[in-house]
């Protein structure tokens, strides 16, 4: 009765060091008499130390406070896992799914044909405005002077922005002196984040899902009633303070007005560091960031974060954002206003680019832009095309799936097929948009898209051959 007694006080002292109660355990036939008194000692000195330790690390359970806010997260502690289970699939089911995936894979097919051809269109178009901007342009060499023989015309300028007013935001008492000013926003939330395993069991598949809940700085309101357990883990349904970015009403260059549609493409945003605590009482400025919060260093949910970012230097030089930004633009003078304009080839032209350009600098700038997004959208294309008639031919996979040998076979023979001709279809596809415009490349690649059937056919002519000699 004695031992027993004395394993229940020493595990309720260990509980948290189960490996020091386990050597503890081990020497129990050493507890006796004065040594039961010893052991308690040690216990409460070993708690104490324990106790400072964690008092010592307390920053390391709000990483969330001001100076650490780049975190992110902050670790609840609360996880829990469901079981579920489900029967196998049977062939025919297999089949099924397989079918449905075959009718996504139609559509994904016929999609990438879509998006490879526009692709191509629009990168001919927009090269053919572009030139047809660089023919055109009219340098001004004084943006202070607003010559009228320049009415309608493509001009281009460069000069330093230059704004009316300052922006502000009232509810944090920030003001600046820039074409934009944008506020951002995020709230102390509760996430739920899932990570699922299935584990084949024979006549059925057990599925465990493991969910932890964390509470994180979110710019947008999470939907707490779609978690697994809502019950512990509310947020609040919509933001005490919502995004926005401040425009400058009037923006100019020299005497030159910017139109919005220009205004729209001055977006290099930087970040504004406050300094002065805002007039609101319930509003707090930690590390150049604003609070909505009762206490910054213990973030609770629906607690507010705020921060600002600007675009557009217009101020004076002796500025607190320092000299005003000096841009290069390429539009239509209407006045002595700057606006798009529209080419014959078809695309507007309306370029803001921050520093002092040349028209052809400019333009070879937007010439290279387009060249990327063309390769990018061709390499989507191709991708979409792949996937598509890996949905389509996986019920062949389905098939052969229960032998395994001939199921290796089939997919890599189903991959190397799948390949060659989404390769194929796709430089074709890229020739038939260059057509019209370039006839002596896009036959090119018409004769490289059709190599590999040409090859198939000419060795499954000789196999032919062969057989009958």
């Amino acid at each position: 009765m004695r031992m027993c007694s004395l394993w229940v006080r020493l595990a309720a002292y260990f509980r948290p060091n189960t490996k020091l109660f386990f050597k503890i355990k081990c020497a129990h036939n050493l507890l006796e008499g004065s040594a039961y008194r010893d052991w308690i000692r040690f216990a409460n000195m070993y708690r104490s130390k324990s106790s400072h330790h964690e008092q010592q690390n307390v920053h390391s359970l709000y990483p969330d406070d001001p100076g650490m806010h780049n975190t992110g997260a902050q670790q609840s502690g609360d996880r829990h896992t469901t079981v579920g289970y489900k029967s196998q699939s049977t062939l025919l089911e297999r089949m099924s799914q397989s079918f449905t995936g075959a009718m996504l894979g139609i559509g994904m097919f016929v999609v990438s044909f879509f998006i490879l051809f526009l692709n191509e269109g629009k990168a001919v178009q927009t090269a053919y405005s572009l030139d047809e901007g660089l023919r055109l342009v009219v340098p001004i060499t004084n943006n202070k002077v607003i010559f009228q023989e320049n009415n309608y015309k493509l001009v281009h300028l460069t000069g330093n922005l230059r704004t009316d007013q300052p922006l502000v935001d009232v509810l944090f008492d920030v003001s600046v002196q820039a074409v934009k000013l944008r506020r951002d926003v995020a709230m102390y939330q509760w996430v739920e984040h899932q990570k699922k395993r299935e584990i084949d069991e024979g006549s059925e598949i057990r599925i465990e899902t493991d969910y932890m809940y964390t509470k994180e700085w979110k710019p947008y309101v999470v939907d707490a009633n779609g978690f697994n357990n809502p019950a512990h883990h509310q947020n609040p349904k919509e933001m005490l303070v919502r995004p926005m970015t401040f425009v400058a009403i009037h923006t100019y260059v020299g005497n030159y007005m910017l139109k919005d549609s220009l205004k729209e493409k001055i977006d290099a945003f930087q970040p504004y560091v406050p300094s002065t605590q805002p007039t609101n009482p319930n509003v707090k400025l930690m590390d150049g960031i604003f609070y909505q919060a009762e206490n910054p260093h213990r973030p609770k949910v629906g607690d507010m974060r705020v921060t600002f970012s600007y675009s557009g230097v217009s101020g004076d030089k002796d500025s607190p954002l320092g000299p005003p930004d000096k841009v290069s633009i390429i539009a239509k003078q209407s006045g002595n206003q700057l606006t798009k304009y529209q080419t014959e080839a078809g695309d507007p032209l309306e370029l803001v680019h921050f520093g002092e350009k040349t028209a052809e600098e400019m333009i070879l700038d937007e010439l290279y832009s387009s060249n990327v997004l063309t390769w990018t959208l061709r390499a989507g294309g191709w991708l979409l095309m792949f996937l598509g008639l890996n949905f389509m031919t996986n019920i062949i996979y389905t098939i052969v799936d229960w032998v395994p040998l001939l199921r290796t076979l089939v997919r890599i023979g189903l991959t190397a097929f799948n390949i060659c001709v989404s390769l194929s279809l796709t430089t074709m596809t890229i020739a038939l948009g260059w057509l019209w415009y370039r006839p002596l490349l896009s036959l090119a690649l018409l004769a490289l898209g059709l190599l590999p059937v040409a090859y198939s056919y000419i060795k499954g002519t000789n196999v032919k051959h062969d057989s009958h000699v």
